[in-house]
């Protein structure tokens, strides 16, 4: 099993240094100085809003659970853009169309773009565990290239959001959620998601980050829940 596991993060490694390491070097140089910015009004937000657990596929979400449009994120915690569609793109659909019942976010949660990828994806996993995924994955992402992704910063984030210390280090001291996300990744190459973040609305697929209104030929990503909406609601 151990042989298997090891074998699987080599996989994922390689596939992820070869697509998206040049791309992560530069913006990490470019960020590295940046302060963390945990925006309280959308953690006041996400506190207001239904939260669960996928029942189909195990996958976090937010939003209604019979919201007519789902959107479903693939990112990886290690990607500096998925951290830019992060802060820049979901806050406002959160706003906009989430709050609303109109748009249900699922997030798919990967590992295979950098050596930071694996443990904040298991500590987003371990945040699931006690219902703070989002909280959690807000404060991961605003510490990209501000703090490395390692045991004592993962704990620190967890302290910030008002986690259960003692069980968040056992679950990511165990690995509790390792041969998860290991298999998510390897299943999401298989569906053919080879850059993060993908975006699928209804089903829809988009790879890269989208602005969240049309920017020239650019189509964002309001007018494709629009879209999306004038055929489900």
């Amino acid at each position: 099993m151990r042989r298997q596991k090891t074998d699987q993060t080599s996989r994922l490694l390689v596939i992820g240094i070869t697509t998206f390491v040049a791309i992560a070097v530069v913006a990490v140089l470019v960020i590295s100085n940046r302060p963390s910015q945990t925006d309280p009004d959308l953690l006041d937000l996400i506190e207001t809003l239904p939260k669960g657990i996928d029942v189909t596929t195990g996958l976090p979400y937010i939003g209604e659970e019979d919201a007519p449009v789902t959107m479903l994120i693939y990112e990886d915690l290690g990607c500096p853009n998925c951290r830019t569609y992060n802060l820049n793109v979901e806050p406002l659909v959160l706003r906009d169309y989430v709050a609303t019942g109109d748009v249900r976010i699922m997030i798919y949660t990967l590992a295979f773009v950098n050596q930071q990828s694996l443990p904040a994806a298991e500590g987003t996993l371990c945040a699931l565990d006690q219902e703070l995924f989002w909280e959690y994955r807000d404060v991961v992402f605003n510490n990209q290239g501000v703090r490395t992704y390692n045991r004592e910063s993962l704990i620190a984030f967890a302290g910030e959001v008002g986690m259960d210390i003692d069980a968040f280090t056992r679950c990511y001291d165990f690995g509790a959620h390792t041969e998860t996300i290991l298999e998510r990744s390897n299943r999401a190459l298989d569906f053919g998601i080879t850059g993060t973040p993908t975006t699928e609305i209804n089903g829809a697929r988009h790879v890269g980050v989208l602005p969240y209104e049309q920017e020239g030929e650019q189509v964002g990503v309001k007018e494709l829940i629009e879209a999306a909406l004038a055929v489900n609601r």
